[in-house]
């Protein structure tokens, strides 16, 4: 079975550890130094406010959406499901939760790193959907057969509520399954590897209805305004809290939580990617390299910032898997 987006790459968590004011600042300057010695910068990271799916049909966001539409005919999907399923993934670098509404990763700890110093016990969370905050990672398909929307979401289900990568074992993958009422199968994949903190994630289509299957993915990162843990020990300075991403001529942007309400950011690039900063740590979606992504952020109307991206949908004929 082919996946739906080859070679799609998606850091649901690229979660990279380094020291705030030197690691930083080292990788913006090497990050424009390979801009100019001609290095592409197709792969580098960028968020967008549009939910523009294909590039030559028209969409439309409103500032309460958390999932971006099309101006399309509305399709049989599954019904409103509540919350509160969950499949939980272990690795030795990543401890992970995902809702099976959807098939959103909801939190995300860091084993290998703790809360505080002397306490191995209480690894340091940094995705979560809790009172404290709402820090989550969001995904789907959306379009003419898309599954995900604004009303209802898909629920998955999944062989094991549990997966932990074991000794010896150098990757592990977890598949939520999804069949919907016209016959297509839609198997949405998380790829774990050891010692990694990249997660890999593919939707597989099999149809086996009469008809065309035809979506597109969705990703965003999705956070309240809430100050980041431990973030009060920066040597009297704010960490930065807020958006980041790339652009052809702009390798490095920052997208403060202010511009989301008074900006229209968006942008359209081949590859790109966005990412959510706070103190130490981030994490961002990258999506496939060699397509032409659409990249926007969100303010909802419940106050949480969205960064998002989109792709061109694909088309899987009946009888057909993937692309």
């Amino acid at each position: 079975m082919i996946n739906i987006q080859r070679y799609l790459l998606i850091g649901a968590i690229a979660v990279l550890a380094y020291l705030l004011l030197l690691e930083w600042s080292q990788f913006r300057t090497e990050t424009m130094a390979a801009t100019t010695s001609g290095t592409p910068t197709a792969t580098v990271l960028q968020p967008d406010r549009a939910a523009e799916l294909i590039p030559t049909a028209p969409t439309t966001t409103t500032q309460t959406d958390d999932v971006p539409t099309m101006q399309v005919t509305a399709t049989t999907v599954a019904p409103v499901f509540s919350s509160g399923q969950y499949v939980d993934i272990h690795t030795d670098a990543l401890d992970v939760r995902i809702n099976l509404t959807g098939g959103d990763i909801v939190y995300a700890a860091l084993p290998l790193f703790f809360t505080e110093i002397d306490q191995p016990d209480h690894p340091f969370v940094l995705l979560e959907q809790s009172q404290q905050r709402t820090y989550i990672a969001q995904s789907g398909l959306i379009g003419p057969q898309g599954t995900d929307s604004n009303q209802e979401r898909p629920l998955y289900h999944s062989d094991q509520s549990s997966y932990r990568l074991a000794d010896g074992q150098q990757q592990l993958a977890v598949d939520l399954h999804y069949r919907t009422a016209q016959g297509v199968t839609i198997t949405k994949r998380f790829m774990f590897e050891r010692g990694d903190y990249l997660i890999h994630t593919e939707y597989l289509i099999d149809n086996q209805s009469n008809s065309a299957w035809q979506a597109g993915l969705f990703g965003q990162i999705k956070r309240d305004d809430s100050p980041p843990p431990a973030a009060d020990g920066a040597i009297g300075m704010t960490p930065y809290l807020g958006g980041a991403t790339t652009q052809v001529n702009e390798p490095y942007k920052k997208l403060k939580f202010k511009q989301f309400a008074n900006d229209n950011y968006q942008y359209t690039m081949t590859g790109g990617w966005i990412a959510m900063v706070q103190h130490y740590f981030l994490s961002a979606w990258i999506p496939d390299p060699s397509q032409s992504n659409h990249f926007s952020t969100i303010l909802t109307g419940n106050g949480d910032y969205l960064l998002r991206f989109s792709s061109p949908q694909v088309t899987v004929e009946p009888g057909q898997q993937g692309v």
